[in-house]
């Protein structure tokens, strides 16, 4: 009798093992899903986009100004210009954009509230509020720079979305959408990498001009123009 009651008690058992089981899946997903969605849509605590300071907005405008008449004297005098960027200047003026400089700076739909960051090793990061399908994501992509030759080189880093790494589809996405606007060719775009002309010319004063270093550190960019 003992025998034959022990398959009958184990049963019950399995199928209490068996329901268990079809219960806990669907939570244990649900749940995945949820986590993915909220570290998606994490808004990280370095993500703190400026907004258009009204008090500082002249003095933003002056010291832009200021910025682009000693480039444009320098150069015209055929002498090299070393510029010097602060993080906090820089964002400023992004947020300012439409102030400092109405009609001329194309959109980044569908990005919003872009946001820029010196970091140390010659890097940058960029970063924007994305929203797609209902979904709102602050979007980051951090590039080294560096000059080489006749092009500056933005090398791919890491990209999030949120905190979580984005796959490279979206940034090939980002990149393609960014290249017209900056009026970039295809071929400007290698693997993730792309390169914009070292050389130009300075609108004031049609002055030829080669960008011949830049050092990012610590919240600071430094870039050198040499005249042509």
């Amino acid at each position: 009798m003992r025998s034959s009651a022990k398959p009958n008690s184990s049963r019950p058992q399995r199928r209490r093992w068996r329901r268990r089981v079809a219960v806990s899946i669907p939570i244990v997903v649900v749940a995945g899903v949820i986590g993915l969605g909220g570290a998606i849509t994490c808004r990280p605590g370095w993500y703190q986009p400026a907004s258009i300071d009204y008090t500082r907005l002249e003095n933003d405008k002056r010291a832009q100004l200021d910025l682009e008449n000693r480039i444009s004297r320098d150069l015209n005098r055929g002498q090299p210009v070393e510029i010097e960027l602060s993080q906090e200047q820089v964002n400023r003026w992004i947020a300012a954009r439409d102030e400092l400089w109405p009609g001329e700076v194309p959109s980044i739909e569908p990005f919003r509230r872009p946001q820029v960051f010196f970091l140390d090793d010659n890097r940058v990061r960029l970063a924007a509020l994305v929203s797609k399908g209902g979904v709102r994501s602050v979007v980051s992509l951090t590039f080294r720079v560096r000059v080489a030759g006749e092009a500056v080189v933005f090398e791919r880093g890491r990209m999030r979305a949120g905190v979580l790494p984005a796959p490279q589809r979206l940034l090939t996405e980002v990149l393609g959408r960014v290249a017209p606007r900056l009026n970039l060719s295809e071929t400007a775009f290698e693997q993730g990498h792309f390169r914009v002309p070292a050389e130009g010319v300075w609108r004031n004063g049609r002055r030829r001009f080669r960008i011949t270093d830049v050092t990012i550190h610590d919240g600071t960019a430094r870039v050198r123009m040499e005249p042509l």
